[in-house]
């Protein structure tokens, strides 16, 4: 017995942390709504803290109510229809991924944007509509955590990239197929993070290119935005009125402002003249905290919701500087 007692070493053990990332495709396409979308294949990559990857996982699956790929499914993600329909249920394919998950102690499962769990719990609802178990679909779901902020902030890029693009920047390309194979988007996600935490990324000077190019592309996109508002907001000319109320103010810095309220009110205006032209009566109403303001037609406009607002003017195509003034004449949002 004191032999066994020896033998058995109750000091605390040092376990390996494991990381999971995968990727899932669903249905698409010709009048399937995204929150009617089912899977259809499911990749994953498990790797430890030092990302050598310990195992990988991809299997295809056959949806339960849409089992028929539309024309952009085929395209985007390369599956045939043998592949679908010889395919087992989600429900079995994602309690499989379970089991390897329970191996290796992972309660989280990385993946790359927001979509992941909703388009899960979209195929968990087609299962229980068809009478069909979803219990691992939904467990699954629950343990989705979308890493795309997270790598976005790190790497300093102005915006979301793709994975077929980021995975790129760091070196990676499928050793077979093309992106939009969850197996394949998966290691590139595990590529990216990878690269993310384990590389020098100022000296990546793919990333830095394009860096470079989303901010480029991101500032002509706002200065286009902002042509086209400016557009809309002078589809009618300035009034004599609103001339004399920017007069008021002195030239430089703080005549911009002014033109630059008045012109984001205005906006607000003529979008609803221009969509709208044989509405003739219009309201603007200004809500506070924060401040902004709505035009509707007038007849759409409940009295009993007027409280919540700070006003309510009227106004017609041909009569709206009065509003638009008393709007662009209110004191700015103290802000803490």
């Amino acid at each position: 017995m004191s032999e066994e007692l020896d033998a058995f070493d109750n000091t605390e053990t040092e376990y390996e942390t494991y990381y999971c990332y995968a990727d899932f495709e669903f249905t698409c396409g010709e009048k399937i709504h995204r929150n009617q979308a089912e899977l259809l294949s499911v990749g994953v990559v498990i790797c430890d803290s030092s990302f050598e990857i310990a195992e990988t996982y991809y299997n295809t699956i056959c949806p339960v109510k849409n089992p028929a790929l539309t024309s952009r499914c085929r395209r985007l993600t390369g599956l045939s229809q043998e592949d679908i329909y010889s395919s087992p249920d989600s429900d079995s394919v994602l309690g499989q991924v379970l089991d390897i998950l329970d191996d290796y102690a992972v309660d989280e499962v990385f993946v790359w944007g927001n979509y992941d769990r909703t388009g899960l719990l979209s195929d968990a609802k087609q299962h229980k509509r068809a009478f069909f178990s979803a219990n691992a679909v939904d467990e699954l779901a629950e343990m989705i955590v979308d890493i795309q902020p997270e790598i976005v902030k790190k790497l300093g890029l102005p915006e979301a990239v793709n994975i077929e693009e980021l995975a790129g920047a760091f070196g990676f390309t499928p050793d077979e197929g093309s992106f939009h194979n969850a197996f394949n988007d998966a290691m590139g996600l595990f590529e990216i993070c990878r690269g993310a935490y384990t590389t020098d990324i100022l000296k990546n000077k793919k990333l830095r290119k394009l860096i470079d190019e989303r901010r480029t592309r991101r500032e002509e996109r706002k200065a286009e935005a902002a042509r086209l508002r400016r557009e809309t907001a002078l589809a009618l000319p300035l009034t004599d009125e609103e001339l004399d109320y920017l007069a008021g103010f002195a030239e430089g810095e703080e005549r911009e402002n002014a033109e630059k309220k008045l012109l984001g009110i205005r906006y607000f205006i003529m979008k609803q003249f221009i969509a709208l032209p044989d509405c003739e009566r219009f309201l603007l109403i200004c809500f506070e905290t924060p401040r902004r303001f709505k035009v509707i037609p007038e007849e759409e406009h409940a009295a009993e919701r007027a409280v919540t607002a700070s006003f309510v003017k009227p106004l017609t195509r041909e009569d709206f500087t009065e509003a638009l003034l008393y709007a662009a004449s209110l004191p700015d949002p103290v802000t803490a």
